[in-house]
């Protein structure tokens, strides 16, 4: 008598196992039960496969392993054949930008614009259709002409009119060999170099590791690194801030009449006037921006709040930039907040650029020069506070990056007056120290 275990055996595996081998696979047939169809058990392409081939013939049953087997693997080499296909053709822009749309940074746009606008003078065609490998160190000398042209005819000036197809007229007069001015010290030089960096950014070996992941292999490394690397050589004017005194005292004046014509302008000056806030800021400001501490001053805490859609310039960080606000302008809040909670009172983007643009207005008419006006008292507030309580405090109340040169080298200028030196500070002994003799040493008694 079998045991009933071994009943169950035979029930499981009642015929014994065929193993035939079929385009290269070992196939094991067997029927789990008497009158049974045939099961089929093979491994191909790292994936187990075990199905019945719904006959009890062997021969119908090895021909439906066939069939399965021949599917699997030409199914396989069609994908690799259509991905072999796809990696050998050359990489283009379109490409690029789609991937870079929707994997990229928060500033991908604005980076893309500005590589489009280096692509489209440089290689004078459509963007979508160059080629990523086409890219040449040169492009930068084409580029600068252009821009530098570009600031020549006056277009790059607030309220000046300029043609609708300014770039088109300005790449048809690309001489042959581009040579850019590198001596001249232009504004608009400081705009080459920031759209260059947001240009490069797109195609920079962070973008490539990290945004552009699925294009890796058919990136052109080598092609695309000596247009990245390329330094682009033009002189920055000095940014830093440059206020006369006339300037400053005109402005500290007219601020209490601003106050009663436009209370609205007068708040928003008078708020970058004592934070140093970004323009970006002090739009997205809100009511729920403003804290008490326990001295009872009101603060608004400047930080990335993804609750409410705002992002800082450096998105993952968890600092905090916590600015008193004097107290007029605590007594003016209530009567600009919008009922949607906007500090300033500007719900919309079409709001917030009137008021901007009265902001602006206003510190011109006073005297201030350059286009991003605002950004004048910001860097006032640099300088006084690296005056005051010296570069680091100045930097992480800026939200500069710790480490960064740019409080330094882009922001602060010089506050207040300079002291004169003594004749005892230029002393050669102030300067050089005490001068030094040989030491005898004593001999012994």
């Amino acid at each position: 008598m079998k045991t009933k275990a071994e009943k169950s055996k035979a029930k499981t595996f009642w015929d014994a196992r065929v193993v035939r081998t079929i385009r290269g696979v070992t196939v094991s047939f067997y029927k789990r039960y008497k009158g049974s169809c045939y099961t089929m058990d093979f491994k191909l392409h790292k994936q187990r496969v075990r199905s019945q081939t719904e006959t009890t013939v062997m021969v119908d049953a090895e021909l439906v392993a066939e069939k399965r087997i021949r599917e699997m693997q030409e199914g396989s080499n069609g994908v690799a054949a259509i991905r072999s296909a796809k990696a050998a053709l050359p990489l283009v822009l379109r490409e690029v930008a789609e991937q870079y749309r929707e994997a990229g940074p928060p500033e991908r746009e604005e980076n893309l614009r500005a590589l489009q606008l280096v692509v489209e003078l440089t290689h004078g065609g459509e963007f979508d259709a160059v080629r990523v490998d086409s890219l040449h160190p040169d492009d930068w000398d084409v580029f600068v002409w252009c821009y530098q042209e570009y600031e020549r005819r006056g277009w790059t000036s607030r309220g000046t009119p300029k043609p609708d197809n300014a770039w088109v007229q300005i790449r048809r007069e690309i001489p042959k060999h581009a040579r850019p001015d590198k001596e001249c010290i232009t504004k608009g030089n400081t705009t080459i170099l920031s759209m260059a960096a947001k240009a490069r950014s797109v195609l920079g070996p962070d973008s490539r590791d990290d945004y552009l992941k699925p294009l890796r292999e058919r990136f052109p490394r080598e092609a695309v690194r000596a247009w990245w690397e390329t330094k682009i050589r033009v002189k920055k004017p000095d940014g830093r801030f440059n206020l006369s005194r006339d300037v400053y005292e005109a402005m500290w004046q007219r601020l209490p009449v601003l106050k009663q014509d436009d209370p609205q302008v007068w708040a928003l000056i008078r708020l970058h006037w004592t934070t140093g806030m970004r323009p970006v800021e002090s739009q997205a400001a809100r009511v729920g921006w403003l804290e008490v501490d326990a001295t009872g001053a009101v603060l608004i805490v400047i930080k990335n709040r993804l609750d409410e859609g705002y992002r800082m310039k450096d998105s993952t960080t968890l600092q905090e930039r916590p600015w008193p606000l004097p107290a007029d302008l605590v007594e003016m809040l209530p009567r600009l907040v919008s009922a949607q909670g906007a500090l300033l009172g500007c719900d919309t983007p079409g709001q917030w650029d009137k008021i901007y643009r009265r902001a602006s207005e206003w510190l011109r008419a006073c005297g201030v020069q350059g286009t991003q006006t605002l950004y004048n008292l910001r860097k006032l507030v640099a300088t006084v506070k690296v005056a005051n309580e010296g570069v680091d405090a100045a930097r992480a109340a800026l939200g500069h990056a710790a480490g960064s040169n740019v409080t330094l080298n882009d922001y602060a200028g010089t506050s207040g007056a300079i002291t004169a030196l003594s004749d005892a500070a230029l002393s050669p002994e102030a300067v050089m120290g005490l001068r030094r003799r040989p030491f005898v040493l004593q001999a012994a008694a």
